[in-house]
């Protein structure tokens, strides 16, 4: 929420995640600083999606009947029963939970044949067959985005395997042909061409020969444009640093380049616009290149595509002595996180650790155990 400027009312103005990102990433555009790129998070994104396609009426009547029934099935004396005939609980979905509404269906279709023999004694479990049928139509849709975002929870996924996870949810919406999976489906080419805007994005897609192919011949100049700017950021870094790769490990290089802004060396009073003198020596750096970086771009586009399977760090760590420039770049972009799932994951892990019978543990003591398990055991 965002205060409205406009009204000196109190009024709130609710603004949908899309929109609120680029606002933010607006108000952070400084000559100082660059610009400033927003990625959504890739499991957040498909969820939203989801919700899109659920928005039909149709939808939320079934979705209705589905939750009476469900409650039904959670009430003690049901669930009771459930346990003695060797069955599943009910699961009731929560909006904040990820999936949630294809696991209550799934596991009321799994109780269909209990609800139907108990639907004459108790008449809040009675479903109609085109009840049971929509349900089942529903399951079948949402199936493909549940195995996409549990795949999407893995801690090191990349934006090439994000990518790779979007087209597989869509084929499978394509191939379950149901007014869902077409709103669903709708709702995500919408979100995609948001996601294809973004240079970041289709500069990791690029550097990804699993799914370089899925690019047109326009996102693909896009790619190689901001890949150029950013091999000149990183030779401009360098040079100012003092440091080349061969004198020194890679996270000493990362070390200098992070204390260059504080160094006074750096801060020459007769200098107007710092920012500027950093654009000239960005200049220098691009004419004095002994590699044409563009044409390597243009090399490796349309490079061999290697099975989706595959582990693409494995890939660039293959060719490093190949393909040094594209290494270089590949290992930023690897870099970007795909999803926020770590950051929910640590979370949720709180409950378990600040429980009632350890209320008493010093901020600093709470931040080291999470820190331990997160490092150790994730």
């Amino acid at each position: 929420k965002v205060a409205n400027n406009q009204n000196l009312s109190e009024t709130e103005l609710e603004i949908e995640n899309d929109t609120f990102q680029e606002h933010v990433a607006t108000s952070l555009q400084s000559n100082k600083h660059g610009k400033t790129y927003c990625f959504r998070c890739s499991a957040h994104t498909i969820q939203l999606c989801v919700y899109d396609g659920l928005k039909n009426i149709t939808n939320k009547e079934i979705l209705n009947k589905a939750r009476k029934v469900v409650k039904k099935l959670r009430t003690p004396t049901i669930a009771n029963m459930l346990i003695k005939s060797g069955l599943k609980k009910a699961v009731l979905d929560c909006d904040t939970r990820w999936n949630s509404i294809y696991n209550m269906l799934q596991r009321l279709c799994e109780l269909k044949a209990f609800c139907r023999m108990k639907a004459a004694d108790i008449p809040s479990l009675e479903l109609s067959n085109n009840d049971w049928n929509l349900i089942e139509s529903l399951v079948l849709t949402l199936a493909p985005v549940k195995i996409g975002s549990v795949q999407l929870q893995r801690a090191d996924i990349t934006i090439g395997d994000f990518y790779g996870c979007w087209w597989k949810i869509r084929n499978g919406l394509i191939k379950a042909n149901t007014e869902l999976a077409k709103s669903i489906t709708e709702s995500m080419l919408k979100r995609q061409q948001i996601l294809l805007d973004n240079d970041l994005f289709v500069a990791a897609i690029f550097l990804d020969p699993r799914f370089q192919p899925l690019l047109t011949p326009q996102m693909k100049i896009k790619a190689i444009n901001h890949l150029c700017k950013l091999w000149t950021l990183i030779q401009t870094l360098k040079k100012r640093s003092g440091y080349s790769e061969n004198d020194i490990p890679i996270d000493e290089t990362e070390k200098s380049v992070l204390n260059m802004s504080v160094d006074p060396a750096n801060n020459d009073d007769d200098d107007d616009d710092d920012f500027e003198n950093f654009l000239k020596e960005s200049t220098t750096v691009i004419s004095n290149q002994p590699v044409n970086i563009k044409s390597i771009f243009q090399s490796f586009d349309g490079t061999q595509r290697i099975s989706y399977n595959s582990d693409i760090r494995e890939y660039w760590a293959s060719k490093k002595n190949e393909h040094p420039e594209l290494h270089e770049l590949a290992q930023v972009t690897l870099a970007i996180p795909a999803t926020q799932v770590s950051v929910e994951r640590t979370f949720s892990s709180l409950k378990f650790i600040l429980s009632d019978l350890r209320g008493n543990l010093t901020p600093s003591l709470l931040e080291s155990i999470i820190f331990i398990i997160f490092r150790v055991f994730v």
